[in-house]
Parts: structure tokens; C-alpha cells; sequence
């Protein structure tokens, strides 16, 4: 075993078996979103992250961070070939339905190869523990229902009520230069979502952990719990307590979140 693949693994608190087998893809796509958050801190500071393996490893297994769907896909996507498995890179289009007819991709999952192919992803935020077999239907990963449906040349993958969002793809690979250009228009287009939005999101053995920029939601099998952060002290708490993340520059951060929270609750009110 690599000294990375150790680091890895230890990171997402994983001692299982690494055979290439179905039950250790389960597994260890659970292990590691149950260990490392969704979030998009970096984009919000202006940063652009890096796709470069060694950068990703850097930061979501050494220092402990989180990161969005791309860094967390394509380390996964290492991990799953490190133990012997096949997996392709598949591009996808988030509430493609939403849009317009062409809409670009705007993120990253797994298609991995065992005696079927299985949607894997870790990258989503608020998505499903545990890959599914690509067939139509819907699926329960113990906490939440979700479906896929087929539409001749592509899949439509349908989340969870509590999100309600969709994503479309097809199961050709895709190459890593389209990756890198959605990374980068994502990171840095006013009209991303990620631009405007801070958003982190920690999965839970029962549900999952939200926030928005100051708005924290705590789903829970019979109820959610809400709060807002009220200052930068208790934004600091949430980071920590809730998605184990310690940010540098977290009070030039809660300046933007705070303002940005503002015009969020302003357009509330508006109905807008």
C-alpha cells in the first residue's frame, strides 16, 4: 500500500478490506462522506481550486479541508483504481431541465465497472451514501429515497426531497480538459451559484448537515434543527463543530458569508 493510499484511509477512519470488490466500493465511498465534507470556502475567497492530484491530497487529506465536487471525484477516482477497480469519469449537468437546451457541465461524478456499472459520487453535497447499480428506479441509502431514470441517450439522477435538485449525464467518459474549464467557469463566473453562495455540507449516518451562507440546518430522521450564524465567533463554531473545518481567513470570509446572507434574506422577503 502507498504511503498516500495509508493517509488516505486514515483520514476517513477506514480498516476495512481493499479487495475490488462491490461491498469495499460501499464501503469506502461511505467512509468518505461521512469523514470529509462538501464546500466551496476556496471559491468564495476568489481562489481557483486546483485539479492537480497532489494539490487535491494536499488539501482535503492533509490539512483537512473539504472541497467541491471535483476534487472530491477525481481523488476518489484514484482511490477506486489505487485497489484494482475500473471507474470512468462522467460529466454532468445539474437541473439541466431548468435550463436551456445545451446547458454546459457543471459537475463531476464516477461510473464505476464491477458486474454492472454503478453511479458513484462523492462530490455532490447532500447526494447518496453508497453508489447505486446505473438502473432505472428508485433507491433508499438508508437515510433518504432517490431515483434514476433513463431518456434514451442519457440519465437523470433525482436527489432527495430535502433538496429536490437533479442531475443529468451520460455514461461517456469525459476528458479532463472540460473538467478543468467547468472547474475554472464555476470558480469564477459572477452568475455561479458558488460564487454567490457559500455552501457546506456534511453527511451523517442518519442525515446530513447544511449550511448556507449563515443559515445552518441539521436534518435528523424525525426533524431539523435551524440556526444562523450571528457573528463572526459563532460562524467560526459552526465551521468547527458541525464540518470540522478550520479556515485561515475565516473573518475576511464571514464578511462576504454575512453580507451575502443579508441580500439573500432581503430577496426573501421581496418573493424573489
Amino acid at each position: 500500500m502507498s504511503l498516500k493510499l495509508h493517509r488516505y484511509l486514515r483520514r476517513i477512519k477506514y480498516g476495512g478490506p481493499l479487495s475490488p470488490t462491490r461491498q469495499t466500493l460501499h464501503n469506502l465511498h461511505r467512509a468518505h462522506l461521512l469523514a470529509i465534507p462538501f464546500e466551496n470556502i476556496d471559491v468564495q475567497l476568489g481562489l481557483v481550486p486546483s485539479l492537480e492530484l497532489d494539490d487535491i491530497f494536499e488539501k482535503l487529506i492533509v490539512r483537512e479541508r473539504g472541497g467541491w465536487c471535483f476534487e472530491h471525484n477525481l481523488l476518489f477516482a484514484w482511490v477506486v483504481r489505487q485497489i484494482g477497480l475500473r471507474v470512468d469519469l462522467i460529466g454532468a449537468t445539474v437541473n439541466r431541465s431548468k435550463h436551456v437546451e445545451g446547458a454546459p457541465i457543471n459537475h463531476l461524478a464516477l461510473l464505476a465497472h464491477l458486474d454492472e456499472p454503478y453511479l458513484a459520487d462523492v462530490g455532490f453535497g447532500n447526494g447518496f451514501l453508497i453508489p447505486t447499480p446505473l438502473r432505472e428506479g428508485p433507491f433508499n441509502d438508508g437515510r433518504f429515497d432517490f431515483k434514476l431514470t433513463c431518456h434514451g441517450n442519457y440519465w437523470r439522477f433525482y436527489n432527495h426531497r430535502e433538496n429536490g435538485a437533479t442531475y443529468d449525464f451520460t455514461t461517456e467518459p469525459i476528458d479532463l480538459a472540460t473538467i478543468e474549464a467547468a472547474n475554472r467557469s464555476l470558480a469564477t463566473t459572477s452568475e455561479s451559484p458558488f460564487v454567490q453562495t457559500l455552501v457546506c455540507a456534511q453527511l451523517t449516518e442518519n442525515g446530513m448537515t447544511t449550511l448556507t451562507n449563515a443559515a445552518l440546518r441539521v436534518f435528523l430522521p424525525a426533524h431539523m434543527n435551524e440556526e444562523s450564524a450571528s457573528s463572526h465567533a459563532s460562524f467560526e463554531r459552526i465551521l468547527r463543530d458541525h464540518f470540522a473545518l478550520q479556515i485561515d481567513r475565516s473573518e475576511a470570509l464571514w464578511t462576504r458569508v454575512a453580507d451575502q446572507h443579508k441580500q439573500w434574506l432581503r430577496k426573501r422577503i421581496r418573493g424573489f
